[in-house]
């Protein structure tokens, strides 16, 4: 019982160190932040930046059933939109109103899934798992008027599951 123990603590030490690497590399803090949580940092980066960032927090924290990345890494899914919501956008986001989220998804160039094993989650082909630096290429579209913008169409789709799967963090 006490090598379980002692494993698990060393596991938990050991991805640690490997989050305090990932928020280092990825993530410097800006000036005044070094005594702030990382939720705070999180909050004054760019949407896309924002959404990756999380999205390893939750993981790391065992929230996979409220939001999550897709087993192939190249999108997301919110699987608890209320917890969502409340849990998650509260403490990233510096809001709680799922529609103002999904309206930053559709002006960073988000794209829903509508078919298939992963209907209802978001793609971008910039956003994958463990490739922040990629993230850093999603621009903000600006906003003109009350532009409608063209509906996707499900035989579009990409088929993510016949590609290679992105893995976790790095």
């Amino acid at each position: 019982d006490r090598s379980n123990e002692y494993y698990a603590e060393t596991r938990e030490v050991d991805h640690e160190k490997e989050m305090e690497i990932y928020r280092r590399a990825y993530l410097p803090k800006l000036n005044g932040d070094q005594k702030k949580s990382s939720a705070q940092v999180v909050k004054r980066k760019a949407f896309p930046l924002k959404l990756q960032y999380m999205l390893t927090l939750v993981e790391e924290q065992g929230m996979q059933r409220i939001v999550s990345w897709l087993p192939h890494g190249r999108g997301f899914i919110i699987r608890d939109a209320e917890k969502f919501s409340l849990e998650v956008m509260a403490k990233y986001f510096r809001q709680t109103k799922l529609s103002s989220f999904v309206r930053q998804l559709n002006i960073y160039g988000f794209t829903r899934i509508y078919q298939g094993k992963d209907k209802g989650a978001y793609y971008h082909e910039y956003f994958l798992r463990g490739k922040l630096s990629l993230s850093t290429s999603i621009v903000r579209s600006k906003v003109k008027g009350n532009k409608i913008r063209a509906a996707s169409s499900p035989d579009d789709e990409p088929d993510f599951y016949a590609m290679k799967s992105m893995p976790p963090y790095f």
